[in-house]
């Protein structure tokens, strides 16, 4: 009886350790198949027509994303960058680059992405870098985050999962406001109104999460969601604030 309950036993935990392993090399499959090096050297897309003028965007190398979750990121980052300069980017892709098909000598682009939350419903990741053009005054600083279910390859919106409403607006102003006091030594600089009127109004933040204008910018973080609103250039052009907000 006993050796019988024990070779009962040893087939049930088999059964269940192979269904686990199953279970885990789905989920693996949504990331992917490749190896971080195999990744990392189809992640990174360059342009470099002399030694000044370069465009560069790097695709996330922190996870070994497949290949159509990066030609995913790559188009989202173009209409970005068409977005931001007001010129339409158009590129030609291949196995191992992309390449632009027109002549950009005038641009300095350069673009770093971090993931900063993983999921198997959603995947956050933030892009930072220059946008450079030599007739303008100053560069611009760019940030934009891209949140994703990588299930099905759709764009996730705030609203869909959080409630937009004046209680969220006062915890990021506050903490935008308390951010600012830290780095100045606790006094709110004298030429500057409210952070209200100098920084993010509740307006420019409501819109910025409806998807109506592009001050605004959220991404999942290990802790809670952070967020990003746009500032004057000699502030950096963006500032973050990031909340404690629990993941749905």
């Amino acid at each position: 009886m006993l050796k019988n309950f024990l070779i009962i036993l040893a087939s049930v935990l088999l059964i269940v350790f192979a269904c686990s392993c199953k279970t885990k090399e789905n989920t693996s499959e949504l990331i992917s198949t490749e190896t971080p090096a195999e990744s990392k050297i189809k992640s990174t897309y360059l342009v470099e027509e002399n030694e000044e003028n370069i465009i560069s965007i790097k695709l996330p190398t922190d996870f070994a994303f497949n290949e159509v979750q990066n030609e995913f990121f790559a188009d989202f980052v173009l209409s970005k960058i068409c977005d931001i300069s007001g010129k339409t980017f158009e590129l030609t892709k291949s196995e191992t680059a992309v390449e632009y098909n027109q002549n950009y000598s005038e641009y300095y682009i350069d673009i770093e992405s971090k993931t900063t939350h993983i999921s198997d419903n959603i995947i956050s990741i933030v892009f930072t870098g220059l946008l450079n053009q030599k007739s303008a005054a100053h560069p611009t600083h760019l940030f934009f985050a891209l949140n994703f279910n990588p299930k099905t390859m759709d764009i996730i919106n705030f609203s869909s999962r959080h409630i937009i409403d004046d209680e969220l607006y006062n915890e990021f102003a506050k903490q935008g406001e308390k951010q600012i006091l830290e780095e100045t030594g606790g006094i709110w600089p004298k030429e500057w109104g409210s952070f209200s009127e100098m920084l993010c109004s509740k307006e420019t933040f409501f819109e910025g999460l409806n998807g109506n204008n592009s001050e605004i910018e959220w991404y999942y973080t290990e802790n809670g969601i952070g967020f990003s609103y746009s500032v004057p250039f000699a502030l950096g052009n963006h500032r973050e604030v990031e909340l404690q907000i629990e993941h749905k």
